[in-house]
């Protein structure tokens, strides 16, 4: 487990576990697949997704269940079929204290921050054992806010929900665990989720959530540099040892802090090319 690369690389997407016919696809498209037993499944199918999770295995590194709440019947009903399986990853909704997935010892737990305790509990949250990733989610939380929609009328996340989503990747990585950027639902909007994704890899977001195959090259090519900018970082590394302090590289001066983003911009590429190589 890395924070850098959040388990195998950037995108994630979410299945519903009860539609097993979109299992093997999604993890050929997608670098981690969510398997949803929550908001993805209604309530008098989710003995089959639990059914069709055993069924319809996939590989147990790349692969994260998310389960129901904490103190539901349905959550226990989640843990003891996923006791016969390899999948020890799970994506645990509606988190708001440390204490609610203290039950959890064996997995690795990312925490999805959905509401405003849930927001208020941030650093308990992202400090508790056994979790090493965070993810939030826009609907839950203006749902449970009273609110009626996530997004301006022109896309852009509201100001609350980015608060929130600032706040989740501030105390990921405060406490050394991965973010998971939001999910993206409109699936026809590919260039929206290119400049959502490009501004969630450049601030610091480690993956990226989607909901269908087609969005899966898009979150991988935003976490990727165009390659204007590596060439660009790779000279900067190379020519750093060289110099003495901050020195003038082309029409940009440089100093420490740019080549620690340099350093990162080739180190998070060559990365990403070795899990999918």
């Amino acid at each position: 487990m890395t924070q850098t690369h959040a388990l195998n690389g950037p995108a994630w997407i979410v299945v519903p576990a009860d539609q097993p016919e979109q299992f093997a696809e999604a993890a050929q498209a997608a670098d981690v697949v969510v398997l949803d037993l929550h908001n993805g499944v209604l309530p008098r199918d989710k003995e089959f997704a639990r059914q069709c999770i055993l069924e319809c295995p996939l590989d147990p590194a790349r692969t994260v269940i998310r389960v129901n709440p904490v103190g539901t019947d349905e959550h226990t009903a989640d843990l003891q079929a996923l006791e016969t399986t390899t999948y020890r990853r799970v994506v645990v909704p509606q988190v708001e204290s440390a204490q609610q997935i203290a039950g959890l010892s064996g997995y690795e737990v990312v925490a999805s921050i959905d509401s405003p305790e849930g927001a208020l509990a941030l650093g308990e949250v992202a400090g508790a054992s056994g979790v090493v990733g965070l993810v939030w989610g826009s609907e839950d939380l203006i749902g449970n806010l009273g609110g009626l929609t996530s997004r301006k009328c022109n896309g852009a996340l509201r100001d609350i929900s980015l608060h929130v989503r600032s706040q989740t990747l501030l105390h990921a990585k405060v406490n050394g665990i991965f973010a998971v950027d939001g999910i993206f639902l409109d699936v026809e909007n590919l260039e929206g989720l290119l400049g959502e994704t490009l501004d969630a890899s450049s601030s610091g977001f480690n993956a990226k959530g989607g909901v269908h195959v087609s969005q899966m090259a898009v979150i991988k090519e935003g976490f990727l540099p165009k390659p204007d900018k590596l060439d660009w970082a790779r000279s900067v590394v190379e020519a750093a040892p060289e110099q003495r302090g901050s020195f003038r590289h082309g029409a940009q001066i440089v100093d420490a802090s740019v080549i620690r983003l340099a350093e990162r911009m080739v180190a998070r590429t060559d990365a990403n090319a070795a899990v999918t190589s």
